[in-house]
């Protein structure tokens, strides 16, 4: 096999033995993957600072016995996003972040979408040009919507009534994944959320989401919005974020 070069964010980074790291990348080109920087801890003058959580870098990785794992031959800093690590809430939102991805993509299954999104996201909570409460929810829907878990945000999934066309405070059941009349449902696993809410939700989800600066999202808008996304989203993924615990610690 050919040696690997392509872009990465750091997803995660473990130590093994006294020297050597175990990293977690997200690749623009093959996914999620797995690579040992042999004597990373001990020579810093062989990665630098190009290693840190959730730095885009550009690497060269070649193969080894192990399928699973990758040698890291070299890595150079692109971007560090270095402002986020100094925050604990962008740090906890980007903890978070990269746990989806973790829990959810499969090793080496280009994910080239999902790639820039996370590429978004970073740079956007480091500049601070985004809010990080808004861009969590920007993350989550846009998420959902490239691995085919799009809620159903238009119409009653019962009578398939238009949303502008349900009164009063709309029904998102959890278990079929869209919204429904409130005369309509009788389960007892859905939210309610104001119709502003989902406009704005359906908004992110349609538009081009370099435009999503712009957006302008009430207090209550993004509170209904975490609430729902951060119980949707680890539904559909069947696996609850540990960095979600500490996000609730930190509200």
């Amino acid at each position: 096999m050919e040696p690997l070069s392509t872009t990465a964010i750091v997803l995660r980074k473990v130590s093994y033995g006294d020297a050597d790291l175990i990293l977690s990348l997200l690749t623009e080109t093959k996914g999620k993957i797995s690579v040992i920087a042999k004597n990373a801890k001990k020579s810093v003058k062989r990665f630098g600072g190009a290693l840190d959580l959730f730095s885009c870098i550009r690497i060269i990785a070649n193969p080894s016995r192990s399928k699973d794992l990758l040698f890291l031959q070299e890595a150079s800093l692109i971007h560090p996003y270095d402002h986020i690590r100094t925050d604990i809430h962008m740090t906890a939102y980007a903890s978070y972040w990269t746990e989806i991805i973790l829990l959810w993509v499969e090793e080496q299954d280009k994910q080239s979408s999902i790639y820039h999104l996370l590429e978004f996201a970073l740079e956007n909570l480091d500049n601070g040009h985004i809010h990080y409460d808004l861009m969590s929810i920007i993350f989550q829907i846009r998420f959902l919507v490239l691995t085919g878990f799009k809620p159903n945000l238009q119409t009653c999934g019962i009578c398939k009534k238009p949303l502008d066309h349900i009164n009063g405070l709309t029904v998102f059941d959890l278990s079929k994944g869209g919204i429904a009349c409130k005369t309509c449902y009788h389960g007892n696993r859905a939210f309610y959320l104001s119709k502003g809410t989902i406009k704005q939700l359906n908004w992110i989800i349609s538009d081009n989401i370099k435009l999503i600066q712009r957006l302008k999202i009430s207090d209550q808008s993004i509170k209904e919005s975490l609430l729902f996304l951060e119980t949707f989203l680890p539904q559909c993924i069947d696996a609850f974020p540990k960095s979600l615990k500490f996000i609730y610690s930190l509200r």
